[in-house]
């Protein structure tokens, strides 16, 4: 199959007629017309539009290399969940955030960030005072420390909360 046939068959898939197909690439239906015939050549400027207007791969219009179109976000983050096993939910907070302009995603990772290591710091303190008080009886050094350490998470928890929700505001 030639280029000639893959958009003429491109266009039927996309249920357009000639007119309307050439209208979107900027050209007359009688132009189009010969190209589908193979009585004019297609310009460079055609091939780029109808891969951009129909989101086609210029290597499947030239030389019919499949996939026929190009991946989008979409298509990725369909992959992606299904890879994954993600929801609905999760798909519609991934696109969610890919949407946003790149500084605001930076903002939302520093915070997210922030939050994590907030939540690591109060696991590793109900593991730690778990694991102490179950070895031994603590000295009166390691109860200070286990204080000290305490007191410590709850102002840094304290911090980190101050700043994500001066970021949120």
């Amino acid at each position: 199959m030639d280029i000639k046939n893959r958009i003429r068959d491109l266009r039927k898939e996309q249920h357009l007629t000639q007119s309307e197909f050439a209208e979107k690439i900027g050209m007359g239906q009688a132009g189009l017309s010969a190209i589908e015939q193979g009585i004019r050549n297609i310009t460079e400027r055609n091939i780029m539009l109808i891969c951009e207007r129909f989101n086609v791969r210029r290597e499947w219009l030239e030389k019919g290399i499949e996939p026929i179109y190009k991946e989008t976000i979409n298509s990725v983050l369909d992959e992606a969940c299904k890879e994954l096993n993600l929801d609905h939910i999760e798909k519609q907070f991934l696109a969610a955030y890919l949407a946003v302009p790149e500084e605001t995603r930076q903002h939302f990772k520093t915070s997210l960030k922030q939050i994590l290591e907030n939540y690591h710091v109060i696991n590793e303190e109900k593991i730690e005072t778990v694991t102490v008080q179950s070895n031994h009886k603590l000295t009166t050094e390691e109860k200070r420390q286990i204080m000290n350490e305490k007191f410590d998470a709850e102002e840094k928890k304290s911090s980190l909360q101050a700043d994500v929700n001066k970021k949120m505001a």
